[in-house]
Parts: structure tokens; C-alpha cells; sequence
């Protein structure tokens, strides 16, 4: 085992503080090392900070305010004119060279020409990084530049804008595979960006089109799943002409010939008829719009093949330099605000880590323990369920502006939702404390929203109490959705297996006191985790303190009469392996002694095999999954990788220390 190895290897990690775990604030050492906000706004960083005690502080506004006001500072805006003013001059230069290349041309020191100038150009702005900037016009040759520039000097580049070429698709698979054209392409102007700036109109209706077929769907799936509710006017009427299974179970989706039929049955005026009717109409809607959608889009790729070959050097012009240069200007301006927004997340770091004392949460926590008897909200049993229904997938979005869409399992973590994804549309929605239950799989993760959320099909909101919550917990926990696997790539349920889920009520009373029990208890357990993670980072902190720092023969902090320097040696030189071959054995669920495996479950069985016997003075180390282990009783090993370690004259228990000390993270 390579002792040095680990000793000398190094974390990025900002150390943790003991002090700060203790009584709250952010070490004033953190902030003075964010050199590039220190440097690049003086003024904001020093009136966002109170001095809480001597070599602490405390921020005085909002993250979202701070990073306002450095994004908006004089020097900040003025550095971002500046790399504006140099990233248009280095486009517009390139932009008329590149279109003048031919055969003449040497692409690959033109290419080189292009790196190496707005490496060098970005290296004058303080705090940008020029390799930032290199990759981003290495990316514009990777993607577009390389092939383009051999097009165009091989002809002109009027001419060669005006070319286009068979659009060649493989079809099928296996030996009947084929290659057949499908169409026209541009050679250096791609049709999407025709289509997109030249027939924005007719783009925009095939997307009104789009539109109206995505609310017909949805239209028709909820009427499926009222169909599919007992005792309901939609049962009555609907229920036959759904779309069934071998075993006669009711699908997704009507069937046309069964409306029609049923149509000619029912009596007119009647309920029934008007329910076939509106399904009868939307399915002709569907398909007449569908229809609409393929004759557009074909009339739309006919008329972008054809412009190709009638474009104007003024189309030709904006094309290209979107198709090259779109968003390049903006991309190399943002290099600005790339390490002041890296020193701003440290900031949001170290104030969310050090929020809460550990004195704090312990409070907390037992406060939570004492309310257990304290049960005192009034529960009733109401279920309002309201299933989802995704937006369209062009209106996602990344702006946390927009709605919350929670889709499935993946947008809760801890029994909350935990904002991920955005829409710009709203479909079905849920509100603050109500429950979002998953209907696809995996079916029945259950949490609670803080916020209200638009519902995206793989989930149900449900107006619910605290029991049933918690009854909605145990359903998942025992397995009980699992009957309910309906669809054949993966397992969900509808509305009607939640509405007719079989569950116990008590009264109104007993209801009070199981919610309020388990929510307390949640709670507790919320806040022992958040006390137990204060622990974790309290005793980094101390690792970090009470051993010298590189350099260093004195720890920060130590113990009252300790204050002799460290003697400074290898950890190698002095480390003693003990053999491990007398001491393998395999494991059984029986035995005197613990058979001892690498990782974080360290027992792996027993064995009355002879043991190692001088337990208190080794720690285990796992040299394969850098795990330590210190052994309470004599034991046994299961494998080679297991190294039993002792130091003459070291306590087991500082041993450890020192070892946990300097293991590498990986």
C-alpha cells in the first residue's frame, strides 16, 4: 500500500470550521480568498457583509440580490463592453474573410489565425478565461466551419449557398435495409433555418395546428379515463366503445367503428348520444387535423428544397452568419460573468452551510421530539384527485419564471417537490400542501408541494389530510400498486385505481393522531438527518484543525497543555502491515469472530476460525474502496485487499483520525 500516496493528496473542498458549525457565521478567511470578486467589486462585497464576531461575518441582503449587484456593477458592465467591442470585431473580421476563401486558401492556418487571435485578445480582460474563449470558436469550426469552408473555397460562396444535395435516409433494418433520398438539402444553408426565418408564417401554423391536436388528445384522454368511472354518465355512454385488451380491459384510446355503431343505437337527445356525438366529433377533429399537419409540413419541405436554388446573397448573408455566428457574441461576453457567478455559488455555499448552529438544529429537534404528544390540527377525510396532463414539450423550459412541472418521481426528493423543470403552459394544476402521488412507474412515490405546480401525466395531485398522506406512504411501501400494472412497457395506474383503492378509515378523531403522529415524526427524522450532516461537516472541520496544516508543526486548535511542535515524518516509514494470510476466512451466518470485508458494511459473517487477536491496536484499511474500519472484538478477514495497520506507539483510536485525515475522496 502506497501510504504516501493518500497523505499528500489534495481536496478542493472549502475546509469545513469548527466555530462556524458552533456559533453561526461565514469565516471572513473564505470571503478574502473569492479574489476575482474581491478584485472586481470591492464596494458590493464589502457592504454585503456585518461583522458578526471577530473573524466572522454575516450577509446582509439575498443571494439574488447580491448577484444582482455584481452582475450589474460599473466595472462588470464596463468589462462587458469592452469583450463586446473586441468579440463583434473578431466576428466581422472573420465573417468577411471566411467568405473569401478558395482554393488559394490555407484552411488550417486560417483556423489556427482564428484561436490563437481571440485567445489573445480575451487575455487582456482581467479574470476571463482565454481558453474559454478558444473552445468557443473551436466549437464553431467542429460544428459548421470545417466543412463549410472546403465547400466554399472549392467554389464561391454565393454559388455554393444556392447548392443543394440529396437528403439520403436509411430505411428499414436488417437485409432489408436501404439507403433512398428523401427530399433536398442545402449544402451550407440548412432548411431548418430556411424554414424557420423564411416561412416563419407557415411555421407558425403547422404549430397552431400542432396546438389544436394536443388539446383534442387531451380532451379525448380525459373523457377515456371518465369512461372508465362506474356509475358515471360517461361509463354508460362511453365505456363499450373503448378500445379493449385480449382480456376484455379497457384501453386509452375509443374505438371509431364501436362510436359509429353506437351512434346509430342511441337515441338522439338523449345523454348518451351527446356523449358519442363529442366524441365522434373529436375524433374527426383528430384526424382531419392530423391530416392538416402532413400536408402542411410537406408543402413547407417542398417550398424550403426549392428556395434553396432561388435564395438572394441578402438571404444567403443572414443565414450563414446565424448558421456560424448566432449567439457567439453573447457566448464570449458571458466569460465575464463566468467566475464572478463561480465566487457567488462559494458565497451560497458557505451561507447555506453554516445557517444553522449545531446548537440550533439539537434545539429544533427536540422540540420536534416533545410535540409528539402535542397533536393538535383538526383532520378530515376529503380526496379530491386531479390527474396530469403534460404541456407540450416545445413550451419547457429552464426559467424558474415559469410554472413548476412536476412529472413524475424525479421531481420529488425527500417526500417534497424539488423544482426541475419549467412550462410556460398550464394544464392541471395542484396547490401548496397537496399531495403529488406518481401513476407511472414507478407507480406510487408519494411527497407534498410547496408551491404550486403544473402536473405532467406520470402524476396525480390529490387534496388529501396528513393520514391520508401517510396512508399513501405505507400503500407504496406494501406493494400495493403493483397490481395495477397496466401498460406494457411500463407499470401505471389511472384515475379510476386511485378512486377505487380499497383503504381503512378511522374516525375523524384516531385520523388526528396518526397524521399528526407521523408528521411530527417525519420531521424529527427530517431534522436528525440535518443534525446528523452538521456532525459530518463539524468533524471534517476538526480533522481540518486539529492536525497541521501543510507546512505547518502546530494545529490550529488543540487541547489545553499540548503546545509542543508535531514531529514531521513519513507516514510510510513508520506504518506497520501485519499479515492478513493467517487470517483469511471465508464467512457464514454463525460463528465466535466477525469476518471483516472492504466497504461501508464491513461485517460480512462469521467464523470460529483463529482470530487476530490485538484488535485495539490496528485499523482495517480497504485498499480498493478506501474504506476504514476499526474493529471492536478479535477478526477474522474475508479478502487480501483488506490491510491490517498498526503505528508502535500510536493509540488505535488517532490512528483512525490520521487516516480519515488524508483519504482521498476517490
Amino acid at each position: 500500500m502506497n501510504i504516501p500516496r493518500y497523505v499528500e493528496a489534495d481536496n478542493d473542498e472549502i475546509a469545513q470550521d469548527v466555530d462556524a458549525h458552533l456559533y453561526g457565521g461565514i469565516p471572513k478567511s473564505n470571503i478574502d480568498e473569492l479574489l476575482v470578486l474581491n478584485k472586481s467589486v470591492p464596494e458590493v462585497i464589502n457592504s454585503s457583509f456585518e461583522v458578526l464576531r471577530e473573524g466572522y461575518l454575516k450577509l446582509n441582503k439575498s443571494m439574488e440580490q447580491l448577484m444582482e449587484e455584481v452582475i450589474n456593477a460599473p466595472q462588470v458592465l464596463a468589462k462587458n463592453d469592452e469583450l463586446r467591442k473586441i468579440a463583434e470585431s473578431f466576428v466581422a473580421k472573420y465573417w468577411h474573410i471566411l467568405r473569401q476563401v478558395n482554393l488559394d486558401s490555407d484552411l488550417t492556418s486560417l483556423m489556427s489565425e482564428m484561436l490563437s487571435e481571440i485567445k489573445e485578445e480575451v487575455s487582456s480582460i482581467e479574470f476571463v478565461d482565454a481558453y474559454s474563449a478558444y473552445q468557443i470558436v473551436a466549437e464553431i469550426w467542429k460544428d459548421s466551419l470545417t466543412k463549410d469552408s472546403e465547400l466554399i473555397a472549392a467554389s464561391d460562396f454565393y454559388t455554393i449557398g444556392r447548392k443543394r444535395e440529396p437528403n439520403m435516409v436509411t430505411k428499414r433494418s436488417g437485409k432489408n435495409k436501404r439507403r433512398e433520398q428523401d427530399g433536398w438539402i442545402g449544402m451550407l444553408v440548412p432548411n431548418e433555418l430556411i424554414a424557420k426565418r423564411l416561412f416563419a408564417s407557415e411555421q407558425e401554423e403547422i404549430e397552431a395546428l400542432k396546438n389544436k391536436a394536443q388539446e383534442i388528445e387531451s380532451e379525448l384522454s380525459e373523457l377515456v379515463e371518465a369512461a372508465k368511472v362506474e356509475d358515471s354518465e360517461e361509463y354508460e355512454a362511453l365505456y363499450e366503445s373503448l378500445k379493449k385488451n385480449e382480456d376484455d380491459e379497457p384501453q386509452d384510446a375509443f374505438e371509431a367503428k364501436t362510436i359509429k355503431a353506437e351512434l346509430k343505437r342511441a337515441e338522439k337527445g338523449t345523454p348518451e348520444f351527446e356523449w358519442l356525438k363529442r366524441v365522434e366529433k373529436l375524433l374527426a377533429d383528430k384526424s382531419s387535423t392530423n391530416k392538416s399537419i402532413k400536408e402542411k409540413e410537406k408543402q413547407l419541405k417542398e417550398a424550403v428544397e426549392s428556395k434553396i436554388e432561388n435564395l438572394t446573397n441578402e438571404e444567403i448573408d443572414m443565414l450563414v452568419f446565424e448558421k456560424w455566428f448566432a449567439g457567439t457574441v453573447d457566448a464570449l461576453v458571458g466569460l465575464v460573468e463566468k467566475p464572478l457567478r463561480a465566487e457567488l455559488s462559494t458565497i451560497a455555499l458557505l451561507e447555506k452551510r453554516y445557517a444553522q448552529t449545531f446548537n440550533e438544529i439539537d434545539a429544533q429537534v427536540s422540540e420536534l421530539e416533545k410535540a409528539f404528544e402535542a397533536l393538535a390540527s383538526e383532520l378530515v377525510v376529503v380526496v379530491q384527485i386531479t390527474m396530469g396532463q403534460s404541456p407540450l414539450g416545445s413550451n419547457y423550459t429552464e426559467n424558474p419564471s415559469d410554472y413548476i412541472l412536476v412529472q413524475g418521481n424525479a421531481d420529488m426528493k425527500n417526500g417534497k417537490v424539488f423544482p426541475r423543470i419549467w412550462t410556460t403552459q398550464v394544464t392541471k394544476t395542484a396547490e401548496p400542501d397537496d399531495i403529488i402521488l406518481s401513476v407511472r412507474a414507478p407507480v406510487g412515490d408519494v411527497g407534498k408541494t410547496d408551491y404550486n405546480v403544473v402536473l405532467g401525466r406520470g402524476v396525480a395531485g390529490i387534496k388529501g389530510n396528513e393520514f391520508i398522506y401517510q396512508l399513501l406512504s405505507k400503500m407504496k411501501s406494501n406493494s400495493y400498486w403493483g397490481k395495477y400494472s397496466t401498460g406494457s412497457t411500463f407499470d401505471s395506474i389511472n384515475s379510476n385505481d386511485l378512486k377505487e383503492a380499497n383503504i381503512c378509515i378511522p374516525s375523524t378523531n384516531e385520523q388526528v393522531q396518526i397524521g399528526s403522529f407521523f408528521r411530527n415524526l417525519d420531521q424529527t427524522i427530517a431534522f436528525q438527518q440535518r443534525k446528523l450532516e452538521k456532525m459530518k461537516a463539524m468533524k471534517s472541520a476538526y480533522l481540518s484543525e486539529m492536525f497541521p496544516a501543510e507546512g505547518e508543526r502546530k494545529p490550529k486548535r488543540c487541547f489545553p497543555g499540548f503546545t509542543d511542535d508535531w514531529e514531521q515524518c513519513e507516514l510510510g516509514d513508520v506504518v506497520r502491515t501485519s499479515s492478513f494470510k493467517l487470517y483469511l476466512s471465508e464467512a457464514s451466518g454463525s460463528g465466535k469472530y466477525p469476518v471483516i470485508q472492504q466497504g461501508d458494511n464491513p461485517i460480512l459473517g462469521f467464523s470460529n476460525n483463529k482470530p487476530f487477536e490485538r484488535f485495539e491496536d490496528v485499523v482495517l484499511f480497504g485498499d480498493h474502496t478506501l474504506s476504514l474500519y476499526k474493529p471492536a472484538h478479535p477478526f477474522l478477514v474475508a479478502t487480501d485487499g483488506l490491510k491490517i495497520l498498526s503505528i508502535d506507539g500510536f493509540d488505535n483510536n488517532f490512528l483512525y483520525s490520521l487516516l480519515e485525515k488524508y483519504m482521498p475522496e476517490s
